[in-house]
């Protein structure tokens, strides 16, 4: 709103999907030509009006194609693509058993998790959940990958992570949330940036 857009709430079952307009629509029957959603992509996908959100004129914030970069089967199979790039850290499916492959601890994370839940923290810990992390029963069934562990620094008590977003090969922002804990979750704090040329 504060960018000058016309703004409407709408909770998401209240989205449906008009197969005569092949377009989705609002409670009101209004078209949708624009959507921020928090509903997650593969969650949406499992719809009955899933297999229509490509076709669609509706312009989706985020768009489908992060459905790619939000599944964390994609941490193996760039490592099996790229070994040892100074971008990665090694990981694994979960059956490829992977834990002798590490030289550190390492991180075990489901394919569909989201916001810090059910991530746990392995090796010298044997596998004990890490204060802050959180138990979702909706994120514990497609499985889990098994990434190095990598530690984050300390700054006064605070573990900052930067997420980045590039554009072609330019850089567009960064986001910074940090957390006491090393896991970062829904509630940790957020701060924007964004590059002016």
């Amino acid at each position: 709103m504060q960018g000058g857009w016309q703004v409407h709430i709408e909770e998401i079952e209240n989205i449906g999907y008009d197969s005569q307009n092949r377009e989705f629509v609002d409670r009101a029957e209004v078209s949708i030509e624009h959507a921020f959603k928090l509903y997650p992509w593969e969650w949406m996908m499992e719809e009955s009006f899933g297999e229509h959100v490509i076709a669609c004129p509706t312009q989706w914030f985020e768009p489908p194609w992060k459905m790619l970069l939000s599944n964390k089967a994609i941490l193996p199979v760039l490592w099996k693509r790229y070994p040892n790039h100074p971008n990665l850290l090694p990981a694994y499916f979960e059956n490829e058993k992977p834990t002798a492959s590490f030289q550190y601890m390492y991180i075990k994370k489901p394919i569909l998790g989201r916001e810090g839940a059910n991530i746990q923290l392995s090796g010298t810990f044997s596998d004990t959940l890490v204060d802050g992390s959180h138990q979702m029963p909706e994120y514990d069934g497609d499985g889990y990958v098994y990434q190095e562990y990598a530690p984050l620094p300390n700054f006064q008590g605070k573990h900052p992570v930067i997420g980045s977003w590039i554009i072609g090969d330019e850089p567009a922002g960064i986001g910074i949330r940090e957390d006491q804990t090393i896991i970062t979750g829904n509630g940790s704090h957020f701060v924007p940036h964004y590059f002016v040329n």
